[in-house]
C-alpha cells in the first residue's frame, strides 16, 4: 500500500519516501562522510557556481519539508532525525521524486 492510498498517510507520499530509504543500504551514497564533516566543526566552503548553490538552496528546502512531515518533534541537531532526512532525500535524488 503507498503512502498515497494509506488513509493514515497525508504526507504527499514522504512516508513511503523514507520507508524505501530504509531498506536500502546508503552508506555507499555518501552519507557518513556529510555527517563527518559536519560533525568536524569546519565551516564549508561556499560553492562558487549559482546553479550549485541553487540545488544546495532547494536541497535544503525539501530537506526541511521531509523533517517537518516526517518527524516534526525532532530537536535541531539530532543525529537520528539527521541520518534519516539526508538518507530519504538521497532515496529521493536516485529515484528522481
Amino acid at each position: 500500500m503507498s503512502a498515497a492510498t494509506d488513509p493514515g498517510t497525508d504526507d504527499g507520499g514522504a512516508a513511503a519516501l523514507m520507508r524505501s530509504a530504509a531498506v536500502r543500504d546508503l552508506d555507499s551514497e555518501g552519507i557518513p562522510v556529510v555527517l563527518a564533516l559536519a560533525a568536524s566543526g569546519r565551516p564549508a566552503l561556499p560553492a562558487r557556481d549559482p546553479g550549485a548553490r541553487a540545488d544546495g538552496a532547494a536541497l535544503a528546502v525539501r530537506a526541511q519539508q521531509l523533517r517537518d512531515q516526517l518527524w516534526p518533534e525532532s530537536r535541531d541537531g539530532d543525529l537520528f532525525t539527521t541520518y534519516a532526512v539526508l538518507a530519504t532525500l538521497a532515496r529521493a535524488e536516485i529515484d528522481g521524486r
